[in-house]
Order: C-alpha cells, then structure tokens, then sequence
C-alpha cells in the first residue's frame, strides 16, 4: 500500500503500481518489507512517515544502483518516483548492462570502480598500486592521528548538537535521544568546559521539549467526559517556571528569552495551548503577547490569530480563523484557535475542513474534527476521522475516543475492542476502563459495565465521568442510595457539569425529596441558562409542592424555549387545571401535548381530568384507561378512574380501580389520601341488597 493510499486518497495513478513494484523489489533485496509494525495500524503509520531503511543496511551485498532504484519506487511523494513501469525498467535494463542508471548521476569515482570490475587484470595491479600508497600515506599521518582525534570529537560533537536543534522541529524526540547520547560518549575522555555547558543545555531542552508535549497531548478533550483545562494551565505553568523561563516576568521578557532558545518553536506552541487551557483571562492574554512577539507570521497573521479580543468572541475569531492563510501559518496555532473557537460555542467543523484541505494526513486536524463532528452529534462522520489520526499518530486518548464513537455509532463489539486496545497502550488509563463500561451497559452486561466504572474510580478517584456512569448503572440496578452518593461526588469533582445535577434532580424527585430536587435544578439553570428540559422538571417539582404559580412561570419558561417539548405543554395544562381558574387554556395545552406526542400519558391523564370536569364522563374514561397504561402515571389515572366510576355509580368498577390505585404504592401523599378517602365514600361500603325472597 503506498502512502497516498493509506492516506485514503483517491486521485491515484501509475505511481501506486511504481510503489508496489519497489517493495516486491525491497524484498527481494533484503529478505522482509520496507514496514513492519507490530499491528496494522503500526504498518500504516510507517508507510505514511517513516522512510525505509536502506538495503545496504539490512543485506551490504546490495548494489548502490540497485538500492537507488528501490528507494526511488519508494519514495513518498508520487512525483519523486519514476514517471512509468517503462522507465523502471529502462533503468533496470542500464543496471544489468553496467551502465549509469538515469536516477542519479554516477560520480568520478563510481566510474574507476566500474572501470576495474571490467578490466580485473588491471584492477589487480591498479590495487595492488593503491594499497601499497595507502599504507606509506597511513604511516605518514599516523602520527598527526592522536593529536587531531580530540579536535575532531568537538566538531563531531557540534554537528551533533546542530543536529539537535535542527530534529527540534521534527519532534522525534527518541532520535534527539539517540544524538545525545552519541555525544555524551564522544566526550567520555572530557572536552572543553563552553561544550559540556551546550551538552547540558541540549539535555534539559530536550527534558523540556517532551514534558510541554506531554501536557498538550494529555490533555486532550476526553468524549463522555469533561477536559478539565485547569490540570493543562499548572501543568503549563509548572514547566515554564522549573525551566527557568519564567511565569511572572513581562511579555516582552519572556519573549526575548524564547527569541534566544533553540526551543523556541516549541515553546511557541506551548503557549498556544496554555492560552486554550488557561483559568484567567489575563494569563491568556500574556501568552498570546508573547506569542505574538515571537512569531508574527507571515503578513502578521499570528499576530491577528492571537488577538486577544478576538479570543473573547466567536465570531470574530472565526472571522480571522476563515480569512487566514491556512497554508502559511503553523498547525498548532491553527488547533489552538479551533479548541478556543468550540469553547466560546462556535462551529469549528468548517474551518477545519479547510485546514484539513490544506494539510492532509496532519494528526491533530484530524482528531479535532473527530471531536467537533462528536459535539455536533454526528459519531458516524467523526470514526473515520479518528480512524485516520490513530493511524498517524497512536496514542490512548485518540483510540479511547475512536472507541466512544464507535460505540455512539451502535458499533458495540468494536468499541469494545478498541477500548481493550486503549488499557493495553496505558492499563492505568481511567477514561479507557470507563468507557468500556460504556460500552458493556449498551450491551445490557450491566454488572461488568459497573466493574469497569469502579476499576476507573480506583485508578482516578477524582474522574468525574466515571462517578456519574456508576450513579446511572447503579439507579439501573436499583441501588438508589448508591447512586445518590456518586452524582453528589460527579458534581463535587466537576463544577460546571450539569449532567449529575440534573440526573440526582430527577432522583430526589422521585423520591419525594423536592426541596433539594429544586435546589438542583437551580443549580443547573445557573450553569446553563435557558435549558428547556431543566425549567419543565424545575415546574414539575414546584407543582409538586402546591407551589403552583412558581411551577406555571417555568413551564412556560420551558414552552418558550422548546415549543414542541410536549412535557412541558403537560405540565403547564395540569399546573393550570389544579389552580381551578384556567380550564379552557389548561385543556388547550393537554390537546397540544397529545399533538405533539399522542402516547404522552401526562397529556392523556390532563385530557381526562378535563373532559370530567365538563361533565363528559365516558370520553374522560377512555383517556383515563390510557393513561393506565403507563407506568408513571398509572396509579394517578387508575384514581381518576375510581373517582369517574363512582360518579356514573358503577360501584364495583369505582372500587376496583381506587384499589388498584393503592396497590400501586404511589408515593404521592395526596394521591393515596385520596383514593383511601373515596373508598370510604358510603356507596363503596353498603352491603349488596339480598335477593328477593320466592
């Protein structure tokens, strides 16, 4: 598979059969593939960045020509690689034949070499000639040896550390590795003390370099989870200040600092994605100035991309973002300001597409627009594109939220599996058990989902996601008590999250503890202003209490945000019902809820309290015996029966369905007073007249 394949792309040509031609070559001429990972999508990554190892290496048999042919049909670019199969073999053909192959000129010297293998007469005696030279040459300059060895170790160790700076841009931090320690036994025998002082210097940049790439890359968004940025902006500032660098000092300080490091790239894009994750606006307004000192970009555009307005404003921001040169300006600076652009609320989706358009293959593009498409409920779109930035770049955030698309996709067998992939990449990653227990609930394996929910809390008691799937597993379970302990700890651990609060909301109410069930919900319009869902179960909780003008002012607060929410509609109707002034209007909304969703058993019980009221008692029952139908409504809808019946004077029917009320249990205490009360009515209670005497 050639890179461009791999890739994905399909405007493919002659240059993918070159390819395939020069790996059949490649082997052959080494006995194994130009890559070998140890799982596909190591092999895929290979293809796509790493170059082949040389022939020579692996089998120095390999003739030079030979293995300039080979490396030509494999280059990654299909325009560097012969233009067609014929001119492959035309220079195969010049190889056989011993003359110059067409992909490389032979030098001066290559062309003695071939002289003598055709005249090995001459060659003998040119040799032997040679030789007897070389060794009167090596007796001559043996003895400068010694004395230029030392000075030979510094320049070689020079062109190491230029090497370093250079690799610096690469990020391969291992090979930058392998260079100083290649340095650090040129030096064994000592040097001069300016280079041990560049040496050291070259070691904690690297240390640097690896610790700012690792706050970027974990803290990367988690899906079903909530980035907590905060980690990201000490982490940040924790290595700026055991640096050296500085975290107090002025923009214009810093900025000449990181002018002199040979990291300044990477210390530009540490800035970058400390202004993302920063706490305070004023940090994120001194990184973007430093950044700005640093690297104006061309025509200035890093400098309006890091406008701190404009960071305040996802219009704006999107504006510069949609108006920049994408192909000009670094790719971190571009992620950098899609993150902020999703965090202030705005679409990033197209302007990654772009930037994707321009840098194809580039991981991070392709793992934001995974995450954008996830937040647009769009999982299906988002696989392909973590598929393809795991292929790039493996990593366990990256193959967990592949894994939690996957299974927002309804693809449950391979989320699993991409999550056990993730635990065997780090075992001690919480989010990756978590998710898997995810994954195992949607499968209905609801006692191994909670094992992984508590393996994550063990390894990260702090992970807020896990508390809250626990809590869900565990109401599912029935331990009610248990699930209460855990979305009290999610929303400790996550301030801003509003999911635990408004699911121990819904459980409090449930179970008749309002007070505090509003107290939630409060919390969560605090949160999130304007969440429809939130007011209509805020109403629910007052109407509740009898606190019935409360609970009318946010249902309609819910109908003005979300029009077609029939819940709402339900609530209003019944809110205006029991106020007893308001039956037209309430029975008005019971008939929009029953619009909206004609099974609503709020809507069917409303409908038959109604129609009771204008005295059309059969048309009520009918309503009534649908609402019986539903679980949460039942026992509410068999008392509106009982109470029906009664009027009709169908006394076994009215006694039948008030005891089915209270066999129910409802925890409604004036629902079950009640029903007790109307089975104490007279006529429930006379004793059945006896039979005429014959």
């Amino acid at each position: 598979m050639s890179p461009e394949q791999a890739l994905g792309k399909t405007d493919l040509g002659p240059a993918v059969d070159t390819y395939a031609l020069g790996a059949i070559l490649y082997e052959m001429l080494t006995g194994r593939p130009p890559f070998r990972g140890q799982s596909p999508l190591e092999t895929q990554r290979q293809v796509i960045s790493v170059d082949p190892v040389p022939p020579t290496r692996l089998n120095p048999r390999t003739p030079r020509d030979l293995q300039t042919i080979c490396l030509k049909c494999l280059e990654k670019a299909p325009q560097h690689r012969y233009a067609s199969a014929l001119a492959l073999a035309e220079d195969l053909d010049h190889f056989l034949r011993g003359e110059p192959i067409a992909a490389r000129s032979v030098s001066p010297p290559e062309r003695v070499v071939r002289w003598l293998r055709r005249k090995p007469t001459a060659a003998a005696l040119t040799g032997a000639i040679i030789l007897t030279g070389l060794l009167t040459l090596a007796l001559l300059v043996g003895s400068l040896h010694a004395s230029q060895k030392r000075a030979a170790a510094v320049r070689a160790v020079q062109s190491d550390l230029r090497e370093i700076a250079e690799l610096e841009s690469t990020k391969d931090w291992e090979k930058i590795a392998v260079v100083l320690a290649r340095v650090e036994g040129r030096m064994a025998d000592g040097g001069p003390a300016g280079l041990r002082t560049d040496i050291d210097q070259a070691a904690s940049d690297l240390q640097l370099a690896k610790r700012l790439e690792h706050i970027r890359t974990h803290r990367t968004p988690l899906l079903g989870g909530i980035p907590d940025k905060a980690v990201g902006d000490r982490s940040y500032e924790a290595a700026f200040r055991d640096s050296n660098l500085g975290v107090n000092d002025s923009a214009k300080e810093m900025a000449e600092r990181i002018m002199a490091s040979p990291l300044r790239r990477t210390l530009v894009e540490g800035l970058d994605d400390w202004a993302v994750c920063a706490s305070e606006p004023r940090r994120r307004a001194w990184c973007l100035e430093i950044a700005q000192l640093v690297d104006p970009g061309p025509d200035g555009w890093g400098h309006r991309l890091r406008d701190s307005s404009a960071w305040q404003d996802h219009a704006a921001l999107a504006e510069v973002g949609v108006a920049a040169p994408i192909e000009l300006l670094p790719m971190s600076l571009l992620v950098a300001v899609v993150e902020r652009l999703q965090d202030l609320g705005g679409d990033a989706v197209e302007l990654l597409k772009r930037v994707d358009g321009e840098r194809p293959g580039d991981f991070g593009v392709n793992f934001r627009l995974g995450f954008a498409l996830m937040t647009q409920k769009k999982p299906a779109d988002a696989v392909g594109y973590y598929r393809a930035a795991l292929a790039i770049q493996p990593g366990v955030v990256v193959c967990d939220n592949l894994a939690y698309a996957l299974r927002a996709s309804g693809k449950l067998d391979e989320a699993i599996a991409y999550c056990e992939r993730a635990i065997r990449m780090d075992p001690n990653y919480a989010p990756a058990h978590s998710n898997l227990g995810l994954a195992l609930k949607a499968q209905g394996k609801l006692d191994l989902a909670i094992d992984c929910f508590r393996r994550a809390l063990e390894l990260n008691p702090q992970f807020a996601p896990a508390h809250s799937n626990l809590a869900i597993a565990l109401k599912k379970q029935g331990d009610v008590a248990g699930a209460m302990e855990h979305y009290e700890k999610s929303a400790r651990l996550a301030p801003d999250a509003i999911e635990p609060r408004y699911n121990l909301g819904l459980l409090l109410a449930r179970e008749g503890r309002l007070d505090e069930a509003i107290q939630r919900f409060q919390e969560v319009l605090r949160i999130k202003p304007g969440w429809a869902l939130a007011h209509s179960e805020l109403g629910d909780a007052y109407f509740v209490q009898g606190r019935l003008d409360e609970a009318i002012v946010e249902f309609r607060k819910a109908i003005a945000l979300d029009p077609n929410d029939p819940l709402s509609h339900s609530g209003l109707g019944k809110a205006l019902l029991k106020g007893g002034e308001h039956s037209e209007e309430a029975m008005a909304e019971f008939e929009r809820s029953l619009a909206l969703n004609p099974e609503l058993a709020g809507g069917q019980l409303g409908m038959g309290k109604c129609l009771q009221r204008l005295g059309r008692a059969s048309e009520a029952i009918e309503y009534f015996e649908k609402a019986a139908q539903s679980e949460r409504e039942s026992a509410a809808a068999h008392a509106s029966l009982g109470e029906t019946y009664l009027a009709l004077g169908e006394v076994d029917k009215a006694r039948e369905s008030l005891r089915r009320c209270l066999d129910l249990n409802p925890k409604d205490e004036e629902l079950r007073r009640s029903a007790t009360e109307l089975l104490e009515h007279p006529e429930l209670n006379r004793a059945p007249e006896s039979p005429p005497e014959k």
